[in-house]
């Protein structure tokens, strides 16, 4: 799948990072999109929470929102963070020890380039997608 172009908050968003890190978060966004699809859900709504791409299922919302930034621990890393009051990064930690390096109980941290684990972190963003207290 092809995800939809940027629209242009999210564009001007991706920007303000340093070259690496948008495009690292440009391939996560685009798989947001794929994961969606794979899942047979919702179109997924994209706009900005502060100030940082957000995604979650439109139509009626739901899953829980899945942020594309960067965290004060690792300036130099990729951040994909979701809502803190969720189980996602216990369940992430349990199921996906030493693949990711995590911040606290809402970010999943990646390396802004280089190898990275892809289909665990698909596995995670499907989570995200269709996540239910």
């Amino acid at each position: 799948m092809t995800p939809p172009p940027v629209p242009p908050a999210v564009a001007e968003a991706l920007s303000r990072h340093p070259p690496a890190i948008a495009a690292r978060l440009a391939e996560i966004r685009a798989d947001i999109f794929r994961a969606a699809e794979a899942e047979g859900a919702a179109p997924v709504a994209e706009s900005l929470a502060w100030g940082e791409p957000s995604y979650r299922l439109a139509s009626p919302p739901r899953g829980a929102a899945i942020r594309l930034g960067r965290v004060r621990a690792a300036p130099d890393a990729c951040a994909v963070l979701f809502h803190c009051r969720t189980t996602l990064i216990e369940g992430f930690r349990r199921d996906f020890a030493g693949l990711f390096r995590f911040e606290g109980t809402r970010a999943l941290i990646l390396p802004a380039e280089g190898p990275w684990p892809r289909v665990p972190l698909g596995l995670c963003l499907r989570a995200a997608l269709t996540y239910r207290p």
